[in-house]
């Protein structure tokens, strides 16, 4: 089983998620308690080395409760280099594509720019997968940003790999 939980990418490093409606819950234990009902074998998210070091970020909370728990771990996500052999362009892209300016994009504009980008986040959701799939035979708990967790777990369910969205219910 691969359980998605969803991040706000704005407060992944003080160690939060948004699962939907749930609010905000801390992502440590929401790992734990993935871990304690499941055996839990590969934690895996969408970061890269690049991406880690554009944050100035020395490590992820899923990162460090991997390595607290033995379990490995995966950035699963392309890096500039990879994302352009693989043909996915940037959301900077996307918005030079559309004359708009990302660093002072208003709302609307970054709905518009997440809008015609969609495609692009789907190559990288499709990358993921297949960086997942050898361990497939294992739990995974993969991270990623909450707008990609309903169409992740449909791309993984839809071939052939158990998904889920993780939500905790009060």
């Amino acid at each position: 089983m691969i359980f998605v939980i969803g991040i706000d990418h704005a407060i992944h490093q003080r160690e939060h998620f948004l699962l939907g409606k749930e609010g905000m819950l801390d992502l440590r234990n929401a790992l734990r308690e993935l871990a304690g009902e499941n055996e839990i074998h590969l934690v895996a998210e969408e970061n890269s080395v690049q991406a880690m070091q554009h944050h100035n970020m020395a490590n992820t909370p899923a990162q460090v409760f991997a390595e607290e728990r033995k379990i490995q771990y995966l950035l699963a996500d392309p890096d500039s280099q990879e994302r352009a052999a693989l043909g996915i362009r940037s959301r900077q892209d996307t918005a030079v594509s559309l004359g708009i300016d990302i660093f002072s994009a208003t709302e609307a504009e970054r709905d518009l720019i997440n809008k015609n980008h969609r495609d692009a986040d789907q190559l990288r959701e499709v990358e993921w997968m297949n960086r997942i799939r050898p361990y497939n035979n294992a739990d995974i708990i993969f991270v990623c940003g909450f707008e990609h967790t309903r169409s992740f777990v449909e791309l993984l369910n839809s071939n052939g790999l158990e998904a889920s969205l993780y939500e905790v219910l009060d």
